[in-house]
């Protein structure tokens, strides 16, 4: 759980900044790479959370059988 804010900072948070700078009329050649940045970002924090609530919940149900 500790480490899906860790990717969002390292990730996602430059790719949006990135993308509030983008000029609509000329955009940089690059641009393609910051949405898919930060999707992919978004998906390795799911995963994160998902592991982290699966081993939450199975430290409770070991704990209570």
């Amino acid at each position: 759980m500790l480490a899906a804010p860790i990717v969002w900072w390292a990730w996602a948070n430059p790719a949006t900044v990135a993308l509030v700078h983008v000029e609509i009329q000329n955009p940089a050649q690059d641009w393609i790479e910051w949405p898919n940045q930060w999707e992919f970002a978004y998906l390795a924090r799911f995963g994160l959370q998902l592991a982290g609530f699966v081993a939450l919940l199975a430290s409770v149900l070991s704990e209570t059988a």
